[in-house]
């Protein structure tokens, strides 16, 4: 966006500036908080168990999905500070393995309370700037961590842990029973990773943390989760569940081809080898150009007779081998499977020094030295051999018993195979969250919005503040004058407020709006709360100024929605941005009231709001019906947990992007195009609504609907 200047024309640039550039820096912090605010549109609704499904257009096939990463990461950025927040928002999910929703409405209220800030010529950049280095280097260890401390919780295993991790991961995503059933498998797959012994089938204690931190780390590295493709799950689709003829398999799983009908499709015991790919494809007069015409066909079987008598059963290829050779395969009864992904074969030889077979080439000794130990080599699914050499299949390669397996697949079912690489994408995302936990149990804490409900009410009480001075934000920001340090200081705590809020409004909108949608009579209440006990909000509303109206929503003493049909709602919603205004109120009632106080209780229950216990004593957390989709009338659910290494990262990585988002400088700005960032082919619609079951999420094709180019410019954005 910048021009070149001929020179002797440089004088001008300070003339064009002062012309187009007056001095109002909020307006490009306005820019700014616009910006981010439609990357929150694309996930808001999403936000919570009561999120709805999104529908992202790719260029050839569609995305049905609920997950934030997996719908930011299909966005296209309309600005130069769009693709910068995008990137960073990316690279921090994809670090922590979580929380792109969460940090996209911290980064939405931060940002726009630094706006109007500058608007009200309250802070200058360079002040908030130092603001978010305070948040980082102040209030993260001296308040957040005693926070993260008080909402610790006990667990007697390694098991308990990593399922209460589970539940408080898929719950955000999937229904309550999906979320269980995830979590099971979850543990057994990690658990068998963790397990290498030789004989796995003898009982054996519980692996111990430290072992199930390294099984996670290699479980990262690899891709050990395999979803059979549609044609193969017809069987399953109605009977057990959506995910019942899930397995994990301690063995390699393959892809690949038969290569020829009249081959057997089982091979047991023996060994299998690796064909070279680079001479698999070629007849053997090209790959032994030594041997005389007249003696080829007495050469191809004397080279697969040599593999035959080192008792070798299986062959495995990543190209399609010449129709000579598989001729000769055929008839001395071996299994050959082709077109085998090549990553498989690296998978399969890992930890070894296994060599390629080299055809028509390899002599006694080089045979040994591409021997690999075979147990049984079949197909997944029962296919006719007719079928496994007509099209890809999955193949089971099992090592012999007295042979450790280095790692256990996940053969993972589900009705369609887009469903089925969401449950796969949120399992490897699962996967870097725990890590960090199983090598530090003490990083567990409540989840349920626990930790963002006790930040923000300290951070309301931090922000009222006025009289006291405070010593750490004296030394921190230096001035003279300690009414400006203790400004800076209420300033810090009132921007990181302004963030937990969205995230909690993002939350309460969507159970409020799907349990209101669900009733018969639209125009009951969802909930009838208390007014708070005192005025401790002075910034209630700050966009209406009215104190009449102020007061009348302070002392409110019922949230009543207006009866509307669920359509004319859901049209509503989708013209404006943000949650409604009630639900506003709502969420800043949770952070003023006391929810100790009996008058209290009976709202809280109905938002599936519960004391649950901690090491501080107790702590409120959405840990019942409905807060956790769970059935209504089911009562506190199991324990559902989250790491404050998670949110920890959050917050360090909201303080990083902020510090470089204020101090941009305007002129940079100007010549931006269109603003904001838009999510190709996005489409919502209709009534919020539960999630009734996992094969709720709609897919026409049976193909992977991951990937794919982004549409044109023409798509509708979010």
């Amino acid at each position: 966006s910048f021009r070149r200047i001929p020179s002797g024309c440089a004088h001008c640039i300070a003339a064009e500036s002062s012309a187009q550039f007056p001095f109002a820096p909020h307006c490009e912090m306005d820019g700014l908080a616009s910006s981010i605010g439609k990357i929150a549109d694309a996930v808001r609704v999403s936000f919570g168990p009561f999120g709805q499904d999104q529908l992202v257009l790719l260029e050839s096939q569609k995305l049905v999905t609920n997950s934030a990463s997996r719908i930011l990461g299909q966005a296209k950025a309309g600005s130069a500070e769009a693709r910068v927040m995008l990137e960073h928002i990316r690279r921090t999910a994809g670090d922590l393995g979580d929380g792109a929703a969460t940090f996209v409405l911290l980064l939405e209220g931060s940002t726009e309370r630094c706006a109007a800030l500058l608007k009200q010529e309250r802070a200058r950049r360079v002040e908030l700037q130092r603001c978010f280095s305070y948040i980082e280097t102040c209030i993260l260890p001296q308040v957040i961590e005693p926070v993260f401390a008080n909402l610790r919780c006990s667990t007697a295993s390694s098991e308990e842990l990593v399922l209460g991790l589970a539940r408080g991961f898929f719950g955000a995503n999937f229904p309550v029973d999906v979320s269980e059933t995830l979590g099971r498998i979850f543990w057994e797959w990690l658990r068998q990773n963790a397990d290498c012994r030789a004989d796995a089938a003898a009982p054996a204690p519980a692996p111990a943390p430290g072992d199930l931190a390294a099984a996670a780390g290699r479980m990262q590295r690899r891709a050990l989760i395999r979803v059979p493709v549609a044609s193969l799950l017809s069987m399953h689709a109605s009977a057990g569940g959506p995910l019942s003829g899930t397995s994990i398999e301690r063995a390699h799983v393959l892809s690949g081809v038969l290569g020829h009908p009249n081959m057997p499709t089982v091979a047991e015991g023996g060994y299998a080898v690796i064909l070279d790919a680079r001479v698999a494809p070629l007849s053997l007069r090209i790959a032994a150009p030594e041997v005389a015409m007249e003696h080829l066909s007495r050469s191809l079987r004397t080279s697969v007779e040599r593999l035959a008598q080192h008792e070798g059963r299986g062959v495995l290829c990543s190209a399609e081998v010449h129709e000579e050779w598989r001729g000769a395969f055929r008839e001395r009864g071996l299994l050959l499977l082709q077109l085998v992904e090549a990553d498989e074969l690296e998978s399969l030889q890992s930890g070894a020094s296994y060599t390629h077979f080299q055809l028509g080439a390899a002599s006694a000794i080089d045979v040994r030295c591409c021997l690999i130990p075979l147990g049984t080599l079949q197909p997944l699914d029962a296919k006719s051999a007719q079928q496994l050499a007509a099209g890809r299949a999955v193949w089971m390669l099992s090592p012999p018993t007295s042979v450790p397996a280095p790692h256990c697949w996940l053969v993972l079912r589900a009705n369609s195979v887009a469903l089925g690489r969401e449950y796969q994408n949120a399992l490897f995302r699962l996967l870097r969250v725990v890590e960090p936990v199983l090598r530090d149990p003490s990083c567990a804490v409540v989840a349920g919005l626990a930790f963002e409900l006790q930040l923000s009410r300290i951070a309301h009480a931090q922000g009222q503040v006025r009289d006291n001075p405070c010593e750490e934000a004296t030394a921190f920001f230096g001035c003279q004058d300690d009414a400006r340090n203790q400004h800076l200081h209420r300033l810090a705590w009132q921007i990181l407020l302004e963030g937990l809020i969205r995230v909690i409004e993002a939350f309460v909108s969507n159970l409020v709006e799907s349990n209101r949608c669900a009733v018969v009579d639209p125009g009951v209440s969802v909930v009838d709360f208390p007014a708070p006990t005192s005025s401790l909000w002075p910034d209630w509303c700050s966009e209406e100024h009215d104190p009449a109206s102020l007061t009348q929503r302070q002392l409110s003493g019922a949230l009543n929605f207006a009866r509307r049909s669920a359509e004319v709602e859901c049209a509503r919603r989708a013209s404006i941005r943000g949650p409604s205004s009630e639900v506003r109120r709502l969420a800043r009632w949770l952070v003023v009231a006391d929810l100790n106080a009996s008058a209290s209780q009976g709202p809280l229950q109905k938002l599936g709001l519960r004391r649950i216990p901690c090491v501080a004593g107790h702590c409120f957390s959405f840990s019942g019906s409905p807060g956790t989709a769970a059935p209504e009338g089911s009562g506190p659910g199991p324990r559902r947990q989250e790491t404050s290494h998670l949110k920890r990262g959050l917050l360090r990585s909201l303080c990083d992007l902020s510090r470089v988002l204020v101090r941009l400088d305007p002129a940079s700005l100007a010549c931006r195009g269109r603003g904001g960032a838009e999510v190709v082919g996005l489409r919502r619609g209709g009534p919020p609504r539960r999630r009734a079951s996992a094969g709720s999420e709609d897919s026409e094709d049976d193909g992977d609907a991951v990937g794919g180019a982004a549409s044109s410019e023409s798509s509708e954005s979010s």
